[in-house]
């Protein structure tokens, strides 16, 4: 068998529709007629980090199974009419492979003081200025 992924928001609700929430192993209620990408249908990935395309964090991040044959690939995204959660995985899984180091910058972003803003701001500034200074000793 194999398994798809599913970025919800916090609270379990889609971020398309932010009205269903899966329980798990139970089949999402199905979707009728033609599926339409971004329209109609929900939205699954074949890679974890492929999942917050058109989500945000934070975010639970569910691995999910599909039926057979009834999806749409756009991608690293399918469009299913239904889906079941099997299990639910560690969040920052959907942030990449350094996804655990990108979750806790993002944390720790929330708590910057305005003294540390501005010398980032700073820092971000001379990097960015590509003057001499900047260039490896080899490059000189």
């Amino acid at each position: 068998m194999t398994y798809y992924y599913k970025a919800l928001r916090p609270d379990g609700t889609d971020f398309a529709t932010g009205t269903t929430k899966p329980r798990k192993g139970r089949w999402m209620p199905r979707i009728a007629g033609d599926l339409i990408m971004c329209e109609r249908g929900y939205h699954v990935a074949d890679a974890p980090a492929e999942t917050l395309i058109g989500g945000s964090w934070p975010c639970k991040l569910a691995r999910v199974e599909i039926p057979d044959g009834e999806w749409e690939r756009d991608g690293r995204k399918l469009l299913v009419p239904t889906y079941r959660v099997v299990g639910w995985l560690p969040a920052w899984w959907a942030l990449g492979p350094n996804g655990e180091a990108v979750a806790a910058l993002i944390e720790r972003a929330k708590r910057l003081t305005p003294d540390e803003i501005e010398r980032l701001a700073a820092a971000w500034s001379a990097a960015g200025s590509g003057g001499s200074d900047s260039m490896c000793i080899t490059c000189r």
